[in-house]
Formats: structure tokens, C-alpha cells, sequence
């Protein structure tokens, strides 16, 4: 049986629990936080979606860092970027791991990024970071159409943060570049007004991002607008184009060519809550999955940390230490 841990079970560690559920030969799950509310409704929403007839095979296991009384198959890191850092360490201080899964915003920190990479190497531990965009059936077929050869141009567009979200669209650029091509051209224009994120201590920031990887380029347009949860992607490839509408887990999409429509199609792209296991069973099976692996990822955070560290500092009251986005 597996042995799982999620560290940190607020919104996003409560659906990964959710999708653990999944897991039909069920699990051994270790819980730690320090909120005995979220624990409990962690619990509650696993209650909600687990199978009545599989439930016996699942073990449910609150517990501290250092309570955890077995090898771990694989650990969730689901806390804030505020702690993360410090509770990777200490969980491998006093675990063994074999894999773990980070949630982005990886760390607020740049030193954080080589401290923790050393730690993974000496430890003989595999990470990746859930940018989950390309582990989904919907972005691969897109890309898999549009490309042709030629260099690729994507365009990004919605009412997002660029701290929260542009590390998802950065990984789509470095799939298509098969994660090894370098970044170049880094460039930002980045609204002043700084915006105070619903979670207390965060900051977020609009504006535009343009990023080239060899022969591709990304552009990324985050406006600060009224939500309308709709995301716009536009894929092009010499003489293929992709439009597509992302919101609330469909991906409406027009394929088109030399100028003219080919077909329309839409994607399902699941929530948390249905991926989790499908990524955690890649793992383990195969030691593979289509995740960014954690040394990638961490390039593509630290972009953004470059870009909107002194940003938010020169535009916001903030001047504690590290960049606040989460």
C-alpha cells in the first residue's frame, strides 16, 4: 500500500486528498497542519468522494513532521510559499522520501531554490512542481497539432495574477521547447498599482510578460479588470492557428489553417480533485510524469521573481523580507 503525505491541507492539499480517493488500491495518508480546521475538512471533503466500498482501504493519518511512522511513497507540499521552504527541510530531516510534489508558488526566497535543489541531490529524492497545464490531455493535443516545425508564438490573456499563474503558461513554453532550451529576452511592463491578494501578507501584479525559448516566444497579458474566469489562449505555428476560451474546466477550441476554420472542438480539463492520482500513480509506477521536473520549475520561478520582487517593493508598503506572492 501507498504511503502518501500532504503537508499543508487548506483549499489546494484538501483536493489533492480528494483525488487520493481515486487511487483504487487505496493509500496510507498522512495530514499535517497545524489547523485542526482544516484537517477536519480535509477529512470531510475526502468523506464526500471516496468510495463507500473502497473506504477500508484507505488510512487516514493526522500527524506532525516528526510523528510520520513510515517511509513515504510520495509527499504533497501544499503550504503557502510563505513556509514551504522550511517545512521541505524539516520533513526531510525527518522522513524518508522518495518523491515529492510541490505546489507553486515554490518559494518567496531565490536562495531557498539552490538550498532545497542540494538537499533533493543529496537525498536521492525526485521532485516536480504541480504546473499542471501540460499534464492535461486538452494542452498536449493542442500542441500537438499546432506545432509544425516552426517556431511557436503563444498569447495569454485574462484577469489573472502573474504571481499566482505565470509559471503554468512559462511551462507551457518550456514543454513545447522539450524543457531544455534556455529563456531569453525577458521583458515586463508591469502595471504600478500593486494589488493586496485575498490571503493576508500576498501581493499581486498585472501587466505583461514576454518571454522567448529558442525559436518560441510567450506573452503573457494579465489585466486588472472585474473576474470573469475566462482565460484566452492563442496558439501559432506558421500556417496553424489554435484560439481557445479556458473557464471553469472547459476548453473551447478553434483549429484553424491558412486562415480558414478546420474544426472547433472542446477539451474537459479536470480539477485538482480528478489529477492528483493520475499524477501520483505515474510516479510511483514509472518514476516519470508530465509535471515539470523541480530543477526546471525553479527556473521558471525565479523569472518571476525577478521581475516583480523590486517591482512590488517600489509600488506597494511591503518591505519584509522576500517576494510575497503565493
Amino acid at each position: 500500500m501507498l504511503n502518501i503525505a500532504i503537508i499543508g491541507c487548506g483549499q489546494i492539499g484538501s483536493r489533492h486528498l480528494q483525488a487520493l480517493s481515486l487511487i483504487k488500491e487505496g493509500a496510507i495518508i498522512y495530514l499535517v497542519d497545524n489547523s485542526s480546521e482544516s484537517i477536519d475538512i480535509s477529512k470531510e471533503r475526502f468523506e464526500q468522494v471516496v468510495n463507500k466500498e473502497k473506504r477500508e482501504n484507505f488510512k487516514i493519518k493526522v500527524r506532525r513532521i516528526n510523528e510520520i511512522e513510515s517511509d513515504i511513497d510520495v509527499a504533497i507540499i501544499a503550504t503557502s510559499s510563505l513556509n514551504r521552504a522550511m517545512l521541505t527541510k524539516e520533513l526531510i530531516e525527518h522522513n524518508n522520501i522518495k518523491y515529492i510534489i510541490f505546489e507553486k508558488f515554490l518559494f518567496q526566497n531565490r536562495s531557498d531554490y539552490s538550498e532545497i535543489q542540494s538537499l533533493l541531490k543529496e537525498k536521492s529524492i525526485k521532485a516536480w512542481t504541480n504546473e499542471w497545464m501540460c499534464f492535461t490531455k486538452a494542452f498536449q493535443k493542442i500542441i500537438k497539432w499546432v506545432l509544425d516545425g516552426s517556431g511557436i508564438e503563444i498569447v495569454v490573456s485574462g484577469t489573472f495574477g502573474l504571481g499566482c499563474n505565470a509559471v503554468h503558461f512559462i511551462d507551457i513554453l518550456d514543454f513545447i521547447s522539450n524543457r531544455e532550451v534556455r529563456f531569453t529576452n525577458i521583458k515586463s511592463n508591469l502595471d504600478s498599482n500593486v494589488v493586496k491578494s485575498k490571503r493576508s501578507g500576498f501581493y499581486e501584479v498585472n501587466g505583461e510578460i514576454a518571454i522567448e525559448n529558442g525559436a518560441n516566444k510567450l506573452l503573457i497579458r494579465s489585466e486588472d479588470k472585474k473576474a470573469d474566469g475566462i482565460i484566452n489562449f492563442t496558439f501559432t505555428c506558421g500556417q496553424k492557428i489554435v484560439e481557445s476560451e479556458f473557464s471553469m474546466g472547459v476548453m473551447k477550441c478553434s483549429f484553424k489553417e491558412a486562415g480558414q476554420l478546420d474544426f472547433d472542438k472542446e477539451y474537459y480539463v479536470p480539477p485538482q480533485s480528478q489529477m492528483t492520482d493520475k499524477v501520483v500513480l505515474d510516479i510511483v509506477s514509472s518514476g516519470q510524469c508530465d509535471l515539470p521536473l523541480y530543477e526546471r520549475s525553479a527556473i521558471h520561478h525565479k523569472i518571476i521573481l525577478d521581475l516583480l520582487d523590486s517591482h512590488i517593493r517600489n509600488n506597494s508598503d511591503w518591505s519584509g523580507e522576500g517576494c510575497p506572492i503565493t
